[in-house]
């Protein structure tokens, strides 16, 4: 059974990916569910494509430029500390890195009043 054909409907769907989530709201629009007032829905990474769909996608940015460039400068730093160094797994000690996500906020959730 479908998620969406159950009695007690989700309010929203929050999706491991926007891919992930541009193709439910395709499934949605095909079930005759809106989106935003019936469901909303959100995605996870903020690619370009979700500005274009309709609704507009919000997404939590990740982002992945920055984690990638925080993880090379890293590893560079240990490279360059430690020419010895053969893999990765050789290394320590580990040092861990946070990065604030943030939620950006498009048409896909916009729910207040329904």
């Amino acid at each position: 059974m479908s998620l969406m054909k159950q009695r007690k409907k989700p309010d929203a769907l929050f999706c491991v990916n926007d891919e992930t989530a541009i193709g439910a709201l395709a499934a949605l629009h095909q079930l005759g569910i809106r989106v935003p007032e019936d469901v909303g829905v959100v995605g996870f990474s903020n690619s370009i494509a979700g500005q274009y769909t309709f609704p507009s996608l919000t997404s939590v940015d990740q982002f992945g430029t920055l984690i990638g460039t925080k993880a090379t400068t890293a590893l560079l730093a240990l490279l360059q500390s430690n020419p010895d160094v053969e893999t990765v797994e050789s290394a320590s000690p580990y040092k861990q890195v946070i990065t604030e996500p943030q939620l950006v906020c498009r048409a896909s959730s916009n729910r207040l009043g329904h």
